[in-house]
């Protein structure tokens, strides 16, 4: 039996249907009902590595990863989601790709590790691009900007060159590998939302989805 490709050895799109080695955290949470409390497990896909966010975030309780929307199931979207209205929707997915997952000193303190596994994990659905506007509120007749986010990380990397070979991005060296190529050749970081041009292979603006794009 041939052995199942890693997504950080992956040279195009992930085939939906078949089965990947992807990196998974295991996220654990307390259930209560009539029967007492119990200890409820389950693996998570994420993308690598975890990281800090100090230019994005004012206060961290401790590093974070991203999830691998492509390979997450409904299941575990319900624990990350808290807008969760239509599973098989695209948006439902864009919204998740915003929350992420938190390394609590907390739980360190417990003796939990936060221990990467490569798990078999089946390709569910295609990456979609980061969301790149948001709302004041959840009200739909409020006018959607663009969001902080993608404000201060263009201002800092628009023009930064991105490694042919390594391919991950400038910003926390998420791998670029295995993504949608988007209509005008270019790629965008499911971690931040950075667009890399692969025809210069560098940072450039988002400029046509911030009129057109809506959440």
């Amino acid at each position: 039996m041939k052995p199942l490709l890693k997504t950080s050895e992956l040279e195009s799109e992930p085939v939906v249907g078949r089965f990947y080695k992807v990196p998974c955290i295991r996220h654990f949470w307390m259930n209560y009902g009539s029967f007492g409390c119990r200890e409820r497990k389950l693996w998570v896909p994420v993308l690598l590595p975890a990281h800090r966010d100090p230019d994005l975030l004012k206060a961290e309780p401790g590093p974070h990863y991203h999830f691998d929307v492509r390979f997450m199931s409904h299941r575990a979207a319900d624990l990350f989601c808290f807008t969760w209205e239509h599973k098989d929707d695209l948006q439902s997915w864009r919204r998740l790709m915003t929350n992420i997952m938190w390394e609590f000193s907390e739980e360190r303190a417990m003796g939990y590790r936060f221990k990467i596994k490569w798990k078999r994990r089946k390709c569910l659905r295609s990456m979609p691009p980061f969301p790149l506007n948001v709302r004041n509120n959840r009200n739909s007749q409020n006018p959607v900007k663009r969001s902080r986010v993608s404000q201060i990380l263009e201002s800092q990397f628009i023009g930064r060159r991105v490694c042919s070979n390594r391919l991950v991005c400038p910003h926390r060296g998420i791998s670029l590998r295995g993504l949608p190529v988007q209509a005008d050749g270019s790629i965008i970081c499911p971690g931040h939302g950075l667009k890399i041009c692969t025809e210069r292979m560098q940072v450039v603006y988002r400029e046509d989805e911030a009129i057109k794009e809506a959440l």
